[in-house]
């Protein structure tokens, strides 16, 4: 397995909001990536940045991914180019298959 942590930091401040209504509805689009096990979004208004942590079945699933017009779009999209680090995993602990956080208030 690996992971990727792929963050964008645009130069005008993102609309937080609107990231956090975006977020959810994507998750059909990746539900559907062949070799993605986990994807969780991420925020971070302090550093003025966003981007999401993946977890791949395989190299060969994540190349796939970075070559795919969906990767391509992002830029577009969340209007600044992507920072990709790539971690290897040898373990990963995972409880629940399903689970999506809301906020409250």
């Amino acid at each position: 397995m690996l992971a990727t942590l792929i963050m964008f930091k645009p130069e005008q401040t993102p609309d937080w909001e609107r990231l956090r209504n975006l977020f959810p509805q994507r998750v059909p689009i990746y539900a559907a990536v062949p070799g993605l096990r986990l994807k969780t979004w991420l925020i971070d208004e302090q550093q003025g940045e966003f981007g999401a942590f993946y977890v791949w079945e395989d190299q060969q699933a994540l190349d796939d991914f970075l070559a795919s017009e969906l990767f391509r779009s992002l830029p577009v999209i969340f209007g600044a180019p992507p920072v990709v680090r790539i971690f290897e995993t040898p373990a990963m602990m995972e409880k629940g298959l399903a689970e999506l956080a809301t906020r409250t208030g």
